[in-house]
């Protein structure tokens, strides 16, 4: 709805009228979202945000990232998006640090 906002129907999406409106349209409360904008509750994660993506590496939208060491940038095939998938899983798999066999366990009340 954000980006629809600002790419289809040109709002500014910087003015905190603008967001309460959305935030209302999306069935937040109004003065709870004019409460967040007026107090930047959410500002020192929203910076960490940027930061990290910088680290990371994100020049552009969309940008998209898969257990911190994988990315793909920009408007890609289904297949480059599979690929990077079964490529983290598969290092994730390896690199996990304990095999877990099934087997009976006891309740959480103690009864075997």
């Amino acid at each position: 709805m954000l980006f629809k906002s600002y790419f289809t129907n040109g709002k500014n999406i910087a003015d905190h009228q603008t967001l309460i409106e959305l935030g209302v349209e999306m069935g937040l409360d109004e003065h709870e979202v004019k409460d967040v904008l007026d107090k930047n509750t959410y500002a020192a994660e929203v910076h960490e945000d940027v930061n990290e993506a910088a680290r990371l590496g994100v020049r552009g939208v969309p940008f998209f990232v898969f257990d911190r060491k994988y990315a793909v940038s920009g408007a890609q095939a289904t297949e480059v998006f599979e690929q990077t998938l079964q490529g983290a899983y598969d290092e994730w798999q390896k690199e996990r640090p304990l095999k877990v066999i099934e087997g009976d366990s006891c309740g959480v009340d103690g009864d075997c």
